[in-house]
């Protein structure tokens, strides 16, 4: 918790005005709309970050709080008893940070039993009753795969105390699991090792140029993933209750270069930005090198826009634009 990223500048006292339509009017699935979707998603983000500017201020007070930054500076924190002239009676003042044993305590006890999930079968068949009990071990070795007892939920615990709110993301990770047993076996057919990739017709792909496309990295069959989320680096959709919230952004900083590596299709559009990080150990505002914001856009799936919506984005470009992966 050494440095927090931030998505916006808080000397920007700027209001913003939201998109005057909702997102479900403009046809995403039209590739030429592009630039009218990245608009409206940059005028909402923009809107939902004002509004959240004074939120946002109190959270990183707290945080600094409770790591105790304020007592770190010299000069102008030093008690008078730290300024005489005679060094053999030099004290150092010396502040025990009691919001720090408190937090943790208290993260302590609400961690201390885990968490009763029980999974059910639907009915009183043999069959739905092996499928549950294989169902809730395999959460349970999920749930040791990723130390969701032993890190996570401290971790949890304790942002929730110190901001108020903390985001668990639930999401599917294709690059984690086992190797994929499909690329095993074409591995061992490869000739000189590189495996060809294949469209839906089992044809051999090309590029552009004319080059035959080969797989250049280990395929694994996926994985649940768990990714915890400063309330700082999320922002929702304005609604009175939570359950009438329909979308959200999700804020990360990424090296442009990876970002490029992830989207090659798009990595001409991909360009450097002037990326804050909010220093806590400075307490100020820096700036970063080589490095973007990427923005992620989850819409879950509503009587507007049944299929709902996820859409990867920079200031620049639009990475991704698929529907809601969850069901």
């Amino acid at each position: 918790m050494d440095q927090v990223y931030s998505f916006d500048d808080l000397n920007n006292d700027g209001n913003y005005v939201r998109p005057a339509k909702p997102l479900y009017s403009l046809d995403l699935d039209d590739p030429d709309n592009e630039k009218n979707i990245l608009e409206w998603l940059k005028g909402e983000r923009d809107y939902l970050e004002s509004e959240s500017r004074d939120r946002v201020r109190v959270m990183r007070r707290n945080l600094a709080l409770y790591k105790g930054i304020q007592y770190q500076e010299l000069e102008a924190r030093v008690d008078a008893r730290d300024r005489g002239a005679d060094k053999s009676s030099f004290m150092r003042k010396v502040v025990a940070n009691h919001l720090f044993d408190l937090t943790k305590n208290r993260a302590s006890r609400l961690v201390k039993f885990r968490p009763a999930v029980a999974i059910l079968p639907t009915n009183d068949e043999l069959e739905d009753k092996l499928a549950a009990k294989s169902a809730k071990a395999l959460l349970d070795h999920i749930w040791y795969e990723n130390d969701f007892e032993g890190v996570m939920q401290v971790q949890l615990a304790t942002y929730a105390q110190i901001m108020g709110e903390v985001y668990c993301f639930v999401v599917w990770n294709e690059e984690k699991g086992d190797l994929s047993p499909a690329y095993l076996e074409a591995k061992k057919g490869a000739k000189g090792g590189k495996i060809p990739m294949l469209d839906e017709n089992g044809q051999q792909v090309v590029d552009p140029q004319g080059n035959k496309v080969f797989i250049d990295k280990p395929v694994r069959i996926g994985d649940v993933d768990y990714m915890i989320h400063l309330a700082s680096e999320i922002l929702l959709q304005k609604k009175q209750k939570w359950d009438e919230v329909d979308y959200c952004f999700q804020i990360e900083p990424i090296s442009t270069d990876k970002l490029r590596i992830l989207y090659p299709e798009k990595a001409a559009f991909i360009k450097d930005e002037d990326v804050q990080i909010y220093d806590y150990e400075k307490m100020e505002l820096v700036a970063t090198r080589r490095e973007t914001l990427k923005f992620t856009f989850w819409h879950k799936r509503s009587p507007q826009m049944d299929k709902g919506r996820k859409i990867v984005f920079t200031n620049d470009t639009i990475l991704e634009n698929t529907e809601f992966p969850f069901s």
